[in-house]
């Protein structure tokens, strides 16, 4: 029995119920979107990876466990690969830090006399007030710590369930499209 029929509502009713429709499923997605969110990217690198899956199901004759866990086993590890490239480049920049150190305090001297020359405002005030910002930069260094904690680790679990989501999508994406 259908409760509502399309041909008995004013344009106005069909307006609000489709507007009403989309501001709730935009609720539920910000509610949920802890959950969704992986599940979309496992959905997006899922989609990348069925072609070499199925290659290795067709072509080495793999079970689909096997070609699932061995194409994300190469996923990860080219994931790696392109992190440990990514900290040895900032580690090049580590090596460059006395340089880099040197052009910074050249530029914050140049910074210094535009500022005296421009707003009139001494070395010693602009030293005063640096003093003052970094202090309370430093009272408040437990909650930054403790905000770098919880962003690294919800990148982290972001990052295994999105792992575990893939593995899965593959092994039962005949189960999924059916």
């Amino acid at each position: 029995m259908n409760v509502f029929k399309t041909d008995d509502l004013s344009f106005y009713q069909k307006l609000f119920y489709i507007l009403f429709s989309l501001i709730a499923l935009g609720y539920l997605a910000i509610l949920a979107k802890e959950v969704l969110c992986p599940l979309v990217f496992s959905i997006i690198f899922s989609i990348v990876l069925l072609p070499l899956a199925n290659f290795m199901e067709n072509k080495f004759r793999f079970s689909r466990k096997v070609a699932s866990g061995v194409t994300l086993l190469m996923f990860v590890s080219s994931l790696s690969l392109l992190f440990y490239l990514i900290g040895s480049q900032i580690s090049n920049l580590a090596d460059n830090w006395p340089q880099f150190q040197l052009q910074l305090n050249l530029s914050v001297q140049k910074l210094q006399h535009w500022i005296t020359g421009t707003y009139g405002i001494n070395a010693g005030r602009q030293l005063a007030y640096l003093h003052n910002v970094t202090t309370k930069i430093m009272a408040s260094g437990t909650a930054v710590v403790g905000s770098t904690f919880q962003s690294i680790s919800s990148v982290l679990l972001f990052l295994v369930f999105t792992i575990i989501d893939i593995f899965f999508i593959l092994l039962y994406r005949s189960l999924i499209l059916n």
